[in-house]
């Protein structure tokens, strides 16, 4: 049995330690964190994933698929004659300028 005991720290705060266990986190968020049989049950399982993570990988791999789909389509060479920067680039690089307000 382990007894652990979680508290939140402000960050930047000078809290005493609190530089330590920036590193200690950073280290395992590389894969640098304790041998799976020195952790406690609760932790050897897969932590879940967060939504807005999941969200992110989708569409990186859908554009990535798409990009792929345009790659071999007809109108991609069509299209590259008028524009080089076509499908969208300008036109995203516009539309992400404008804040939603």
């Amino acid at each position: 049995s382990c007894k652990m005991e979680l508290r939140w720290i402000s960050g930047h705060s000078e809290v005493e330690g609190n530089e330590k266990a920036d590193e200690l986190a950073k280290e395992a968020a590389q894969g640098k964190s304790s041998p799976l049989e020195e952790l406690p049950l609760l932790l050897r399982k897969t932590l879940p994933v967060s939504a807005s993570a999941e969200k992110q990988a989708y569409v990186s791999e859908i554009k990535t698929m798409w990009a792929q789909q345009w790659e071999l389509s007809p109108r991609c060479t069509r299209m590259e004659q008028l524009d080089k920067e076509f499908p969208f680039t300008k036109f995203h690089k516009i539309q992400n300028s404008y804040t939603r307000a």
